[in-house]
């Protein structure tokens, strides 16, 4: 058929027409199509089967119908169109064919097809043939715009950013209005059912948990509203798809906001539960885990956003995985702290505050972090001890005590007599078990034996306190008292030298030694003397 003949009635082209090849035909349609020009555009389909006098305004029409199908169904892609004369020869289709792609119209597949038309004179000329275009309008009924994409000034399809044409970028504004007034407008009561709901349980957590969910709420619905709105604007294919990884990041990245704020509120939770029994060291911890919680949570994020927005996910973290073995020897001191960290927040064996010894190193405890246990010294020092060496050394924790020992020896000087002997230990007994501060569930006072160069009588008892400074009260006031009886029974404090030397002492007051004797023997007849054990009849 002539070119006269399939082109009747649609006057000169405006432009060199360029139709040698299926590429060709497809990369001018679209160039007139984008330009607004539907009247060259309308050149490249098949117009045969309408009347010659209707083709240049029906033309014009179902070239712009065909363009919005397009957009919304298919992305054409000129470079995967043959650009030879023939077509593609090896497709299966019949000489001088070519199928870009086939549409579903109610349950009934539409091939879009191209064809050769002969021109008179020799030559050829490629259109969409007849069968596509006389499915244009039924293709435009399901994925078309209807009487706006045929109403509105061609300037709303033409002037395009991005393939997001004019009309499209206002409807756009105009749905994240209404996102904004949707959320606005369903969030209160949302929020207010969900506290109903939550108020009528007996526990306290999912209250806490409900009071942290109104922004990411918020955000959702917002999204949620220009996300089902913009199915309405007919977006070209490529706005599609890039917007579906948007939304994609977008749910992924509320969800992340959502489990972080939950995170948060169970750390909270933990916190106020430890404080009530008293674990200052996990009220410390609590927040540091819940640090590292909320970056695993966000690193979980980053996972699931590189796989929404189409980055191999496995293969990535197979690469990962390789050079984090390499990361992880040398970082082998470092896990190794951390899970010290962890054996100190499980076990407890101190908190922040006490006076402990850990491995032969004495201070009060001043903080303890994810790497390292500090320890302020008695000469005001900080020593930084590394938690994987804490969690494998011995820990002596002096801030437990119940109470303190108090465990001296006193050596009295050789010559000291038995009867003098007795009367320290009858002495030293009553002064303890008299005493408000020494713990009277247990305490002995024994001649423990014959030291080099004293008589040893050994103490065995706990002052009834916790705090070391009281502690330091008491003992001076013992030993003062200790000093006393030891001067009363007339004897003397040994040296404690196995050297010889030259010493001065006061010797053995045999005065006092005899009266002291008479006194044992009084107290023995009288049955007060606490030697072997008090007298069952004793007072107070």
């Amino acid at each position: 058929m002539a070119e006269g003949d399939f082109e009747e009635g649609l006057g000169s082209p405006s432009t060199p027409l360029q139709r040698e090849s299926p590429r060709q035909t497809v990369v001018g349609y679209l160039e007139a199509a984008r330009e607004g020009d539907y009247a060259t555009a309308a050149r490249y389909l098949d117009l045969s089967a309408i009347k010659p006098s209707e083709r240049a305004t029906r033309g014009a029409k179902l070239a712009h119908r065909f363009k919005i199908v397009l957009d919304k169904t298919f992305w054409v892609d000129p470079q995967a169109v043959s650009d030879q004369k023939s077509g593609t020869v090896d497709d299966g289709l019949f000489p001088n064919q070519e199928i870009l792609t086939t549409l579903v119209v109610d349950d009934r597949q539409i091939p879009i097809r191209l064809h050769v038309r002969n021109r008179e004179g020799g030559g050829h000329a490629w259109l969409f043939d007849q069968g596509t275009v006389s499915a244009i309008d039924e293709l435009y009924r399901v994925h078309g715009y209807g009487w706006l994409g045929d109403h509105l000034p061609t300037a709303f399809f033409t002037i395009r950013l991005f393939e997001i044409e004019l009309w499209q970028a206002l409807g756009l504004l105009l749905l994240l209005g209404v996102g904004w007034v949707s959320a606005r407008v369903l969030k209160r009561p949302l929020l207010s059912t969900l506290g109903r709901t939550v108020k009528k349980t007996d526990v306290e957590w999912d209250d806490e948990l409900a009071s942290v969910v109104g922004g990411p709420l918020g955000a959702g619905l917002f999204a949620g509203a220009v996300f089902f709105g913009s199915q309405w604007l007919g977006l070209a294919v490529p706005v599609q798809e890039g917007l579906a990884v948007f939304w994609r990041l977008l749910a992924v990245v509320i969800l992340g906001w959502l489990l972080s704020s939950w995170v948060s509120v169970g750390a909270r939770l933990m916190v106020r539960a430890v404080a009530d029994d008293g674990g200052s060291l996990a009220k410390s911890f609590i927040p540091l885990f819940a640090r590292v919680a909320r970056i695993g949570v966000w690193a979980l994020v980053a996972v699931l956003a590189l796989d929404a927005a189409g980055v191999r996910v496995m293969g990535l973290i197979a690469g990962l995985g390789i050079g984090g073995l390499a990361v992880a020897f040398a970082a082998q001191k470092t896990i190794e702290n951390f899970f010290g960290a962890l054996a100190i927040a499980s076990d407890r064996p101190f908190q922040r505050g006490n006076f402990v010894d850990i491995g032969g190193t004495s201070g009060t405890v001043e903080e303890v972090g994810l790497r390292s246990t500090r320890l302020r010294t008695s000469a005001r020092t900080i020593v930084t001890i590394p938690n994987g060496s804490v969690s494998t050394s011995k820990v002596e924790n002096m801030s437990v005590r119940d109470r303190i020992l108090f465990n001296p020896t006193v050596g009295l000087i050789y010559g000291t007599t038995r009867s003098q002997i007795e009367f320290v230990i009858d002495e030293v007994k009553k002064l303890m078990a008299g005493h408000r501060r020494v713990f009277q569930g247990s305490f002995r006072v024994r001649m423990t034996g014959f030291g080099d160069s004293s008589l040893n009588i050994g103490i065995l008892s706990w002052i009834d306190t916790t705090d070391y400074n009281e502690y330091t009260a008491v003992v001076e006031e013992l030993n003062l008292e200790i000093m006393r009886i030891v001067e009363e029974a007339g004897t003397g404090f040994a040296f404690p030298s196995q050297t010889v030397y030259l010493g001065r002492d006061a010797g053995i007051d045999e005065h006092r030694a005899t009266e002291v004797g008479s006194e044992v023997e009084r107290r023995r007849d009288a049955g007060e003397l606490w030697i072997p054990e008090p007298p069952a009849s004793r007072e107070g």
